[in-house]
């Protein structure tokens, strides 16, 4: 979603961070008179081990596992149906008004709304 330009530049501003640059990204407009400028990333930095640039939260690792999701059945979305996909206990439910049953095969690729949670481990 984002330019090549103002992507190249989040790069280059955040030393190759991927998650600091599209945080940047998001949160600065791109500017119009940067758009015709080009910019180079910087290369990888290879001198401190990637252990140390690993992110650590006091409620748990960066990880997350999906474990929900909304999916829609009709033409748009302003008619037709939509239903709940809920991992519980390791399996996928589904909650279509009054019927809540087993699914085997969720269309996790069709959802309209992912929910995730972090892993704690």
């Amino acid at each position: 979603g984002f330019s090549r330009d103002h992507a190249l530049r989040a790069l280059s501003l955040m030393s190759n961070n991927v998650e600091a640059a599209v945080d940047w990204a998001l949160n600065t407009p791109e500017d119009s008179s940067t758009s015709n400028a080009s910019f180079e990333a910087l290369p990888p930095t290879t001198s401190a081990p990637a252990q140390e640039n690993k992110q650590t939260y006091r409620d748990g690792t960066g990880k997350y596992r999906l474990v929900a999701f909304i999916s829609h059945i009709g033409n748009h979305p302003s008619s037709g149906h939509y239903v709940a996909h809920i991992l519980k206990d390791n399996r996928w439910v589904i909650f279509n008004d009054e019927v809540v049953a087993l699914s085997e095969h969720p269309p996790k690729d069709l959802a309209y709304l992912y929910l995730y949670k972090r892993e704690t481990v």
